[in-house]
Order: structure tokens, then sequence, then C-alpha cells
């Protein structure tokens, strides 16, 4: 998408409401403000709200800064494919301000790292159009075409302050979209002063006592937090409660090493990606269908597992990876069991769209075995003489027209009914993580619970 930078020029250019009023609400998108030598757009928006908080010091943080994932089946996302949202008040006199601060950063940012091309911003003037939940929704769960993008950025029209044009328009303008009451979690994230560094047994110390409202930080004593990148993140630290991960924030976990630190609030663990679909599944698009097995599960080379799904008079592959675990279940399948598939779809060659599975649920049945009669003089099992001849004895000759096959119902194993989600060391931005369900939540925008000067050590 060709950039498109859009910065009105004096506060008469603002609309008369604009001026009248005393404080206008803002909301800032953000995305792909990194390349591969580094820079992340999480650490972009910390550089950015030091400087805006201390610049502007009258402006208000009306929610924790959003930390937005989105499909994660799009061929050319970033790695975590997350755009950021910041939402202010701030004096209406001072709107221009806020955006000089926003594009002079991105720039700053940019050049550092010498890449950044992509990079999108928005900014939007309050209340949050339906437009934009519209786009989340649609960048959420499938593929935003740009046409789709720039109608729905003309919908919002004079509410918007600030273009930047890159493609990472689409998440920036998708994470001002997710201003709706839904299930969230929180993430701190710590930026680093050199090499990475966590004191492992402290963290485990501090992280056994607040288990009930963390998770996928660590398994089986394997730390999750800490990225491998070139980017400034030194740890995310994800959990239900904002004021459990500030438990976090001490440095000595760290060995000294923490520049600063976020919360973010987030749709990440949510499954909010896994809408139930009804028509066809595209590839590119997420979602769920409910389905009957119709084909013995085909194990492949090195463990994964295809099977074909029936629903809505279709038909559908699924595949489910080895490193979720979620194969050694569908392997166990039968044709006619009942299943829910929630996951991606990605084109595969020669067959189209296959989901790639996330979850498994298998609704209980028992398994129905038909099997020919026994002879009733030896007790061998029939075979068939005949189509219309009725049954043979294979060992002693007995003929009869008159039996009938054996239908048994026998137990499945215990373990095949019900919900399925892959192993903690798979779980994946959006997935939710068995130890989130039943912890889900209604959350709404609320005010972050520390100051601006709490966020560096």
């Amino acid at each position: 998408m060709r950039a498109l930078n859009s910065v009105r020029s004096s506060e008469e250019a603002l609309p008369p409401s604009l001026l009248m009023s005393v404080f206008v609400e803002l909301h800032i998108g953000i995305d792909d403000v990194d390349s591969p030598r580094g820079g992340c757009t999480t650490h972009f928006t910390y550089v950015f709200l030091k400087r805006l908080l201390s610049e502007v010091p009258d402006a208000m943080l009306i929610d924790y800064p959003n930390l937005v994932r989105l499909n994660p089946a799009i061929p050319f996302k970033t790695r975590g494919n997350g755009g950021v949202s910041v939402r202010v008040t701030v004096p209406g006199e001072l709107v221009k301000n806020v955006v000089d601060i926003l594009h002079e950063s991105l720039d700053d940012y940019i050049s550092e790292l010498g890449g950044g091309g992509d990079a999108g911003a928005l900014v939007v003037e309050a209340p949050a159009h339906e437009g934009l939940r519209r786009l989340y929704w649609k960048a959420l769960t499938d593929y935003v075409h740009r046409d789709y993008l720039m109608t729905s950025l003309e919908k919002v029209g004079d509410m918007i302050h600030y273009v930047r044009g890159g493609r990472g328009l689409v998440g920036a303008a998708a994470a001002i979209g997710w201003y709706i009451p839904s299930d969230c979690t929180y993430e701190l994230i710590l930026y680093r002063n050199g090499k990475r560094c966590i004191d492992r047994d402290a963290f485990m110390r501090t992280a056994r006592a607040l288990t009930n409202v963390l998770f996928s930080n660590w398994v089986d004593g394997r730390l999750l937090i800490m990225p491998h990148g070139p980017d400034p993140v030194l740890a995310g630290v994800r959990g239900e409660d904002p004021s459990a991960l500030l438990t976090f924030t001490d440095p000595k976990i760290y060995c000294g090493s923490v520049s600063g630190w976020i919360i973010y609030r987030t749709n990440q663990g949510t499954n909010q990606h896994h809408i139930i679909r009804t028509d066809v599944l595209r590839p590119y698009q997420t979602g769920c269908f409910d389905g009957v097995v119709v084909s013995r599960p085909e194990i492949r080379k090195g463990g994964d597992v295809v099977i074909r799904v029936a629903w809505g008079g279709l038909t559908t592959y699924a595949a489910f990876f080895r490193e979720t675990g979620l194969g050694r279940v569908a392997g166990s399948l039968l044709i006619g069991d009942a299943v829910r598939v929630c996951g991606t779809a990605k084109y595969w060659e020669g067959i189209g769209a296959v989901i790639h599975a996330e979850t498994l649920t298998v609704w209980p049945r028992p398994a129905v075995t038909v099997r020919n009669p026994r002879c009733p003089r030896c007790g061998a099992r029939m075979k068939s003489a005949g189509r219309g001849k009725g049954w043979k004895c294979p060992k002693c000759g007995y003929r009869s027209a008159n039996l009938h096959k054996e239908i048994a119902l026998r137990k499945r194993e215990p373990m095949l009914a019900g919900l399925h989600v892959p192993r903690d060391e798979a779980i994946k931005h959006l997935i939710k993580p068995r130890q989130r369900y039943g912890r889900e939540k209604v959350c709404v925008p609320s005010p972050p619970m520390t100051r601006w000067s709490d966020f560096t050590p």
C-alpha cells in the first residue's frame, strides 16, 4: 500500500466541535514498527508513551494500552501479528501536539532501525467508529483487502486526525476497533538493557504463589516468557490480573537488566478468532465447524494426522500436527464420530483449504461394531455365500439364509470425548490454554492502576 501521511497543519483545520470541547478522546493505532534488525511495535509504544505523557502532562490514559492479536493464518503477517492501540484524553487544543509527537517518534524510531517501511499508524477521535469494529473482526478472522480497509477508513471520515499508510495500517486500524466488551487477558512486557537475563528460581518463587492468575509462562519448569530475536523485549508475563503482574516488575528477577516495562490489555488466550462457520471455509480464514468424520485417520510420517470431516453438505480436510498433541486424539477417531474442529485454513496443493486444527471437541458416543454372525453348529465366524445366498461356515460347511449380522456397542476410550487443546508449549497467541477455561470474564476499558513514572525502574 502506498504510504500516506496526513497531519493536520493547524488548529484551524480541526473540527469546530473539537475546538469547543475541553477534553477529546483519541484512539491511536500502531503496527509493523520493526525490521529484521530489531525493534518492536510494543517497544515503540513504550517510547512514544513516555514522550507523550512527558510533553503533554494533561494527557490521561483511559485504558491500558491494548495489544491486539490478529488472524494467524495470514501469510504475510508479522511474527506475532499484533497491533497496538493507545487510548487517551487530551485538551482539544493539544490534539495537533499528540499527532506531531506520534509522527516524529515514528520517524525517529524507524530511522534508527534502518527499516520499518511497512509501519502503519492511525489517530481517530472517539468514540471508536463501528466501521473499525467490523474491521477488527475481519482482520481477526479473514483476509483484509486494501479496498475493504480504505472503505472502512472513508466511513470514519473527519474523525481521523492522522494516517500513516504502510501495510501495518490494517493492524493499526483493527487494534483501535477492539473496543468491545469481551474476554481479555493482560501481559506485562519488560524491555532490556543489554543481554536477556532471568533468575529462573526468583521468577518461579513468585510465580508459584500466583498460579491461579497466570497462564502460558512456563511448562515443566521451563520458562516460556523470554523471546530469542534481536528485538528489545526482555520478557513477557501473561496473566488475568494486572495487579498480580506488577509483582513481576522487580528488576532483581531479571538480573537488573530492565530498562522499562508496560502492561497491556490483550485478546490473547481468548479463542476470539474461533467464530462458528456455516459456509465454505476459505484459505486465510479462521473459525470452527461441526461435522462428522467420514474417513479413517491418515497418520503421516512424523506423526501428523489428517482426517476428512463432512459438514453442511461439504467435506473438509483437517490436519492435526504432532507438536500440538492433538494428533494422538485425532488418530483414534472413527468414521461417524461427531466433532467440532477449530483452527485456521491454509492452502494445500492439490487439496485446497485444509484446517490446521487448534482445538478439537469430540462429542461422546459409543462405538458401533458390525460383524458377521457365528455358525450355530461350530461357533466359527460365517462368511457370505454370495449375493442373496445367505451365509456359509468356512469351518464345517453349514449354510443358512436366516442369520443376521451382529451389532455390538463398545465403550470408546474415556479420554476421547470432550474438548482437547494443544500442549502448553504449542499454544499460540490467540488460542485459549487449558488454564484459562473457567476464568473467562467480560472486560471493559479501565485506566491503568499505575502512574507513568512507575514504568521505569
